[in-house]
């Protein structure tokens, strides 16, 4: 066994990139039907509202102006403020997201069907995924340099496989789409917890994200 995964902290960061995409693959799985069930969207209208969602909450893999501004917003502040507040930050998105879907989610019923209160919580969530996946994915590699090649496919491997195997088990689940969103969320939100608490023990500094 390659000696990282013997690393609690090397899974550590290597499991919050995964929750990151895991709360993407889930809003790309279970969006179709909110919006248009739900929401009475037809295909056409569908089309303009994930252009919209493009925008803030890089969805249907468009990358999106949103988490490109959010990108260059973390490689300036960690300059500043380090990756661990990095970390926290996307703990922190991750989270407000989470509250915020399921928040709506108490609103009446005829104001719960608009599909901007679906799309607005994960603009807010998907920030997390430019403030997690640079510095966790740096934090995973670092004491690995020696080993950088298979450290770097394990990394990717568990990120991949652990984002598409949570997000099938959220989506799988005898719940609300909505409420399974919100679930996936506070599971991310968790795993960035976890990796920012790793990142407070380990020393280090990076002063930019390529």
């Amino acid at each position: 066994m390659p000696p990282c995964l013997r690393q609690p902290r090397f899974l550590a960061f290597a499991f919050a990139n995964a929750g990151t995409l895991g709360m993407v693959l889930t809003y790309v799985s279970l969006a179709p039907q909110v919006l248009m069930t739900e929401g009475g969207l037809s295909p056409i209208q569908l089309s303009f509202a994930f252009a919209f969602a493009f925008a803030f909450a890089f969805a249907f893999g468009a990358n999106g102006f949103w988490i490109m501004f959010v990108s260059v917003f973390v490689n300036k502040t960690i300059r500043k403020a380090g990756r661990p507040f990095c970390l926290a930050m996307g703990f922190i998105t991750m989270l407000l997201g989470a509250l915020l879907l399921a928040g709506m989610m108490l609103l009446p019923a005829s104001m719960q069907t608009h599909w901007a209160l679906y799309v607005f919580p994960v603009a807010v969530s998907v920030a997390c995924l430019a403030f997690t996946v640079g510095p966790a994915t740096s934090y995973a590699l670092e004491p690995y340099q020696q080993q950088a090649g298979v450290a770097s496919a394990l990394q990717g491997f568990i990120q991949m496989a652990g984002g598409a195997a949570g997000s099938l088990i959220i989506v799988a689940l005898p719940m609300a789409e909505k409420l399974s969103l919100s679930l996936m969320m506070l599971l991310g939100a968790m795993l960035a917890l976890i990796a920012w608490r790793c990142s407070r023990k380990m020393r280090g500094r990076v002063t930019a994200l390529s």
